[in-house]
C-alpha cells in the first residue's frame, strides 16, 4: 500500500483566509480520484506543516541558486 505525502509553501499566515485549506484539499480529492479511479480514505492536510531538518536544509540551498 502506498500513501502520497506533499508539503508546498511557504506563505504569510495573514495572507490565508478562513477556510484556505478547502481548495488545496478539493484539488488533491479531485485529482487522487482522476488519477486512481477511487475516492480518498483519507486526507490528512492544512497550514500547520512544518519541515525536517533534511528538507529545510534543502529549501535553504535552493534559495543561494
Amino acid at each position: 500500500m502506498r500513501i502520497w505525502d506533499c508539503k508546498i509553501g511557504r506563505i504569510d499566515d495573514g495572507r490565508l483566509c478562513d477556510g484556505a485549506d478547502a481548495p488545496m484539499r478539493r484539488a488533491v480529492r479531485e485529482a487522487y480520484t482522476r488519477l486512481t479511479g477511487q475516492e480518498p480514505n483519507f486526507i490528512f492536510s492544512g497550514w500547520g506543516a512544518t519541515l525536517t531538518p533534511i528538507e529545510q536544509e534543502i529549501v535553504d540551498e535552493s534559495s543561494h541558486d
